[in-house]
């Protein structure tokens, strides 16, 4: 099975993230996508609308503006009940793809994945990643867990 982790996902209906749901959720990969019930686009709370993916809606707190600090407790939210859903969903050979990854569920998919035995892919299409410095220790650390 194939788990595409995505916080803040634009559900797989609107064309806006056509490229990614053509090559990854096709029928063919059963790709299940986990995302949260928070659109980061409308800062509005969403419902499973019946779409042809499976779609699994992890329930967080939301928040009104990109730059505050219900933003950073809206991703430990969701990092910290990803967690939980993936222990629950994962079994040995299975892949997890993390896609335009927060640091907090980049971590727990890859605890996850080392637990049970699980394929970990990160799909960095973000420029975050370059605020790090892949020589320090913690950052090593990090990509090596």
């Amino acid at each position: 099975m194939i788990y595409y982790v995505k916080q803040s996902s634009v559900i797989p209906k609107d064309d806006l993230d056509k490229k990614w749901r053509e090559v990854l959720f096709c029928e063919a990969l059963k790709a299940v996508l986990i995302t949260s019930n928070f659109d980061h686009y409308s800062k509005s709370f969403r419902e499973p609308l019946g779409n042809s993916i499976d779609i699994s809606f992890i329930k967080t707190i939301g928040y009104l503006k990109n730059n505050s600090a219900s933003r950073v407790v809206d991703a430990w939210f969701f990092s910290i009940k990803l967690f939980f859903v993936l222990l629950d969903l994962l079994k040995s050979g299975d892949v997890v793809v993390s896609a335009y990854p927060t640091p907090e569920s980049t971590l727990i998919c890859k605890i996850c994945c080392k637990i049970k035995g699980a394929v970990f892919v990160v799909d960095c299409r973000d420029t975050w990643p370059r605020a790090f410095n892949a020589k320090r220790k913690v950052i090593k650390f990090f990509f090596t867990i």
